[in-house]
C-alpha cells in the first residue's frame, strides 16, 4: 500500500500544486492578451461589417438603378412608338426627342436626392445625347465630347468603359468619377464626384436607344456612416464589460480548478485505501494460481468496481479456454458466410456501377455527336477537325427583346423551349448537327462530323421547315407571335471539343461569321442564303436574287431568298 501511494498519489499531489501555480501565472497573462485581442477583434468585425454593408448597399443600389432605368426606358420607348409617324430616320428622331417637351419630361427623371436620368440615340457611328441634366451637352455627339477630355479627366470619367459599352451596346452598371464636362450645376460639392450608373439599351423603329440612371455613391453609403457612428458609441461600453467579465471568469475558473483538484486528491487517497489496494492483492493471488495451471480456484475480491469486473473476467477465463476450440470453428463458419454475402454485395455493386456507366455514356452522346463521343472516350485530346465544306444555319427572332417585356418569363421560356424542341426534331430527321442555342438564337451545321454530300440541300430544307413551323404557330392565338430570320452559308470550318469538365462541340472560321451575317441581313419569315450556298442548291429550290446586300464587317455580298419548288404543308405537333 505504501509503495502504491508513493508511486501514484505523491506524484499526483506534486502535479496538482504545479498545475495550480502555472494556471495562476498563465491566467494573468492570458487576461491581458484577451483584453487587447477582443478589443481589436470587435473593431475588426465592425470594419468588416462596414465593408459588407457598403457592398450590399452597392449591389442593392445597382438593382434599384436597373429597375428604375428599365421603367424609364420602357415609358420612353412606348411614347416614341406612339409618335413614330413624326420621324422617319435617326436624325429626325433626335430632333423630335430634343424638342418634344413630353419626351424630355419622361427622359429627365429624378432618382433619390441628386440622381437623374439621361438618354442618347446611336446613328451612323455617333451617340447623340437627347436628354441630360446638363443642358450644354444635349444634341452633342458623346464620342466627340469624351475625345476632347484630358487624360486625367478621361481616367476619372472611366471613358474607355463608357466607349466600350456604347460601341457594343452593352447594358449594365458602371462606376466613375464625374468631371466638370458632365456635371450639372445643381449638384453641390458636398456629395463628392464618385458615381454609379446603369445603362439599358433598347430600339425604336430599328434605331438604337440608350437610357441611363446615375446617382452619387455618397447617397448609398449614408446609412453606413450612421450605423458606424452608433457602433463607435457602444465600443467603449463593450470594452469595459469584456474586461470585467473576463477578469471574473478567469478568477472563478482558477479558484474552482484548485478546489476541484484538491478534492479529487483527497477522495483518491481514501478510495485507494478502501477500494483498490486490498482487491488488487486478492486478484494477484488468484492470477498466480491460474499461471500455475490451477483453473479450479475462483477470485473473490468483494468489490463492485472495475477491479471486481477484472476478478469476474479472470474467473471465467478458465471456463472459456475449454470452449475456445468450438468457438474458433463457429467463427470460421461465420467468416465463410460473411465472405459469401460480401461477394454477392460486390456483384450487386458492380451491376450498379455498370448501370451508372451506361447512363454516363448516354449523357455524353446527348451532349456530343456520336463519332466525337467515341473519340473522346478513347482518350483522344484535343479533338479538332478541318472540314473543306460545311453548311452553317443561324436563326433568331425579330423583336425578341421587346417581346420579353410583354409576357412572363415562364411563358416565354416554355414557348421558346417548344420551338427549339421542334427544331431539334427537324435536325434529327435531316441529319443536321445542332451546335448550340444562345438566348433566342439557334445554330446548326450540316456535313459534320459525318461528311454528307447532300448537306447544303438538307440545311436549306431545315431552314424552310423552321420558317414554316413558326408561321403555322402564329395561327394559334395562344402562341407568342415569333417572327424568325434564317441565314445559311456554306464553306470551310474548323470543328472541335472545348472544355474539360463541361464539354462543348463548337465551330470556328469565317464561314460561321458569314452565316451569322446572312441571318442578321435576312427579313422576318425569310430564309436568306449566301452566294456559296446558292451555287450548291440552285437546282433544287426556288431562288429570289436580292442583289448585293451590306453585311456588317464584310461589305456588300450577293444574297438570295429561297423557297421550295413545291410547297408541302409541314405537320405541326
Amino acid at each position: 500500500q505504501s509503495r502504491l501511494l508513493n508511486k501514484v498519489l505523491t506524484p499526483f499531489a506534486i502535479l496538482v500544486v504545479v498545475f495550480a501555480l502555472l494556471q495562476a501565472f498563465a491566467a494573468f497573462n492570458i487576461l491581458g492578451d484577451l483584453r487587447s485581442g477582443l478589443r481589436a477583434g470587435i473593431r475588426s468585425e465592425f470594419d468588416k461589417t462596414e465593408g459588407d454593408i457598403s457592398q450590399v448597399l452597392k449591389e442593392q443600389g445597382g438593382q434599384v438603378l436597373k429597375y428604375h432605368t428599365e421603367a424609364c426606358l420602357s415609358e420612353q420607348l412606348r411614347y416614341l412608338q406612339s409618335n413614330k409617324d413624326k420621324f422617319a430616320d435617326a436624325d429626325e428622331l433626335i430632333a423630335f426627342c430634343i424638342n418634344d417637351s413630353q419626351f424630355q419630361k419622361l427622359a429627365l427623371r429624378s432618382f433619390g436626392k441628386y440622381g437623374y436620368t439621361n438618354a442618347s440615340i446611336k446613328s451612323d457611328g455617333k451617340l447623340v445625347c437627347v436628354a441630360h441634366a446638363k443642358k450644354e451637352i444635349v444634341g452633342q455627339n458623346l464620342y466627340a465630347v469624351v475625345e476632347k477630355l484630358s487624360p486625367d479627366a478621361r481616367k476619372k470619367q472611366n471613358v474607355d468603359e463608357f466607349v466600350k459599352n456604347w460601341t457594343m451596346q452593352t447594358s449594365g452598371p458602371i462606376e466613375f468619377e464625374q468631371t466638370e464636362t458632365f456635371l450639372p450645376k445643381h449638384i453641390p460639392e458636398s456629395v463628392g464626384r464618385r458615381k454609379i450608373g446603369y445603362q439599358i439599351w433598347g430600339e425604336v423603329a430599328e434605331i438604337s436607344f440608350v437610357a441611363e440612371t446615375t446617382t452619387y455613391l455618397a447617397e448609398f453609403l449614408e446609412p453606413v456612416d450612421q450605423i458606424m457612428q452608433k457602433h463607435s458609441a457602444i465600443v467603449g461600453a463593450i470594452d469595459s464589460r469584456i474586461e470585467s467579465g473576463l477578469s471574473r471568469w478567469l478568477l472563478i475558473s482558477m479558484v474552482g480548478t484548485l478546489i476541484s483538484l484538491l478534492t479529487i486528491f483527497a477522495v483518491a487517497a481514501f478510495c485507494n485505501h478502501r477500494f483498490m489496494q486490498k482487491p488488487v492483492e486478492t486478484i494477484l493471488q488468484g492470477l498466480l494460481s491460474f499461471s500455475n495451471g490451477d483453473f479450479s480456484q475462483r477470485i473473490n475480491c468483494d468489490t463492485d468496481n472495475e477491479l471486481g469486473m477484472v476478478a469476474d473476467i479472470s474467473n471465467t477465463m478458465a471456463e472459456r479456454l475449454a470452449e475456445s476450440l468450438h468457438t474458433l470453428e463457429t467463427t470460421n463458419k461465420d467468416l465463410e458466410e460473411r465472405v459469401t454475402a460480401r461477394t454477392v454485395e460486390l456483384q450487386q455493386a458492380n451491376a450498379a456501377l455498370e448501370g451508372e456507366r451506361r447512363q454516363s455514356e448516354e449523357l455524353l452522346h446527348n451532349i456530343l455527336p456520336d463519332a466525337i463521343a467515341k473519340r473522346l472516350k478513347a482518350g483522344e485530346e484535343p479533338i479538332v477537325d478541318d472540314f473543306a465544306l460545311a453548311t452553317v444555319v443561324f436563326t433568331d427572332f425579330k423583336g425578341f427583346t421587346q417581346l420579353t417585356e410583354t409576357v412572363t418569363p415562364a411563358q416565354l421560356v416554355s414557348q421558346l423551349n417548344e420551338v427549339f424542341a421542334k427544331f431539334d426534331q427537324f435536325c434529327l430527321e435531316l441529319g443536321i448537327e445542332k451546335i448550340k442555342t444562345i438566348g433566342d438564337a439557334y445554330m446548326a451545321v450540316g456535313g459534320i462530323p459525318q461528311r454528307d454530300e447532300q448537306h447544303p440541300r438538307k440545311a436549306v430544307e431545315l431552314g424552310l421547315r423552321m420558317r414554316d413551323y413558326v408561321a403555322q404557330r402564329r395561327a394559334n392565338k395562344d402562341a407568342l407571335p415569333f417572327q424568325i430570320r434564317v441565314g445559311i452559308h456554306s464553306g470551310p470550318v474548323v470543328a472541335g471539343v472545348i472544355g474539360r469538365s463541361k464539354f462543348s462541340y463548337d465551330l470556328w472560321g469565317d464561314t460561321v461569321n458569314i452565316a451569322s451575317r446572312c441571318e442578321s441581313s435576312s427579313e422576318p419569315m425569310k430564309v436568306n442564303i449566301s452566294d456559296a450556298t446558292f451555287r450548291l442548291v440552285k437546282d433544287y429550290f426556288k431562288i429570289e436574287a436580292r442583289g448585293m446586300v451590306a453585311a456588317k464587317g464584310k461589305g456588300e455580298m450577293p444574297m438570295y431568298f429561297v423557297e421550295p419548288l413545291v410547297t408541302v404543308p409541314i405537320s405541326v405537333s
